[in-house]
């Protein structure tokens, strides 16, 4: 590092130590010890310069959850803030075990804070797009449409990602999203999904923590 950078952590969804410079030399390391109280504790800092371009997130992050003496912990902190899963060539995956009734679904990452659903500002955001068979014959393509509210977000700025099936994308009209599954061939109840990335409109860049600050929504 050839300077200082911030630190956060966050109990669950509380700033349990405010933001703080920390500055380590060749070789050295930090350790922090917390409470096993069955909290979710996040540790956030900063990318420090000359970070590789393929690392494109500018900070990073570490979350542990379930750690409890007594069997208590809480649950559902860890998909509120961005993974941080390390730019092009790997990827983090976090999802909670729930049941899914509906044919087809949506959800984001990160999910945001609160009821409001606020992230941080120009965080990029992950979408999951789910479906189901729910007949009874086995489905030869499935055609998905996604509609994104452009004022919103960058449509220029789609990243397609992986899926349970090969697909192909298309984009019409402003924002709206075509995944076709040609020749998927599945079966009665069987699952599939597919993933992609999208930034937020452009915002006045700022550099801070959430929860006390915060910009936008998820949208879905």
């Amino acid at each position: 590092m050839d300077a200082a950078l911030n630190f956060v952590i966050i109990e669950d969804n509380i700033m349990f130590l405010q933001p703080t410079p920390f500055l380590l030399g060749p070789g050295e390391n930090a350790t922090f010890s917390f409470p096993a109280n069955g909290a979710t504790w996040r540790f956030e800092a900063y990318q420090a310069s000359g970070t590789p371009d393929w690392e494109s997130d500018d900070r990073i992050a570490a979350v542990v959850e379930g750690c409890t003496t007594n069997g208590a912990f809480s649950t559902g902190f860890v998909n509120q803030y961005s993974l941080f899963d390390g730019g092009t060539f790997s990827e983090t995956e976090c999802r909670e075990v729930v049941d899914v009734p509906d044919d087809t679904g949506k959800a984001a990452f990160p999910s945001g804070y609160e009821a409001e659903h606020f992230i941080s500002a120009n965080t990029d955001l992950e979408y999951v797009l789910y479906f189901r068979n729910s007949t009874s014959t086995t489905v030869q393509m499935v055609v998905l449409r996604d509609t994104l509210d452009a004022a919103l977000l960058n449509v220029a700025s789609i990243q397609p990602g992986p899926s349970s099936h090969p697909y192909r994308l298309t984009v019409t009209g402003t924002g709206i999203l075509v995944f076709r599954f040609d020749s998927i061939a599945l079966s009665p109840d069987a699952q599939g999904w597919v993933k992609f990335r999208i930034a937020p409109a452009p915002r006045p860049a700022q550099r801070h923590y959430y929860p006390q600050q915060c910009y936008g929504r998820v949208r879905l």
